[in-house]
């Protein structure tokens, strides 16, 4: 019985491994092996239950805490309030942070912003994403004179100022989130699950 359950320890790590496919399989998988453990001693389903939640974890636990991983997705008025949603939609798929920076006011003026937003929000399902109505020196840093652009950092949400963020990666471009994390593969591996799981 304990060669078995390590067995489908390691099947269920090589199919968590294999580009998060089988999202379905492996908690039907990792439900089977729990009910399995739980006829163990005390001490065996210990030692099995760590080692497989820590691999179910290393891919699952996106989805019960937002990690500090940010998108900063730099925009202006010219973008559709659909390329806001798909953002969005895509933002919450992987359940990490999502800004929207504009450079400047929309029409030069707070109310304008104010109005825009209220708009693009009107008919669309936006949500879970922060608005940036005006922020300069996010554009100086990333040295971007053109919109739209996507930026990974790492950040405290909690108390956010954009100068503590450990800004990592730009791309520039009027592309999709999971265009941006399937161009960042050729860089790292260490954000491939958020491509695989945008590509699903």
């Amino acid at each position: 019985m304990l060669k078995k359950l390590l067995l489908y320890t390691l099947l269920l790590t090589s199919v968590l491994s294999d580009e998060l496919k089988l999202n379905n399989k492996m908690k039907n998988a990792y439900e089977s092996i729990q009910a399995s453990i739980a006829l163990l001693p005390d001490a065996q389903q210990k030692i099995i239950k760590d080692e497989v939640l820590k691999e179910y974890q290393k891919y699952y636990s996106i989805n019960n805490q937002k990690s500090p991983i940010t998108i900063f997705y730099f925009a202006d008025s010219n973008i559709t309030s659909k390329a806001f949603e798909r953002f969005s939609l895509a933002i919450n798929k992987i359940n990490i942070t999502g800004k929207v920076v504009f450079r400047g006011l929309i029409n030069g003026s707070f109310t304008g912003s104010a109005n825009f937003l209220k708009e693009i929000k009107k008919d669309n399902n936006i949500k879970n994403i922060d608005f940036f109505p005006i922020h300069f020196h996010s554009f100086e840093y990333f040295n971007l004179n053109e919109v739209p652009a996507y930026a990974l950092s790492i950040c405290n949400n909690e108390q956010f100022r954009f100068s503590d963020c450990d800004h990592k990666y730009l791309i520039r471009g009027d592309i999709s989130l999971r265009d941006f994390f399937e161009i960042l593969n050729n860089y790292t591996n260490e954000y491939e699950r958020y491509y695989h799981i945008l590509k699903e």
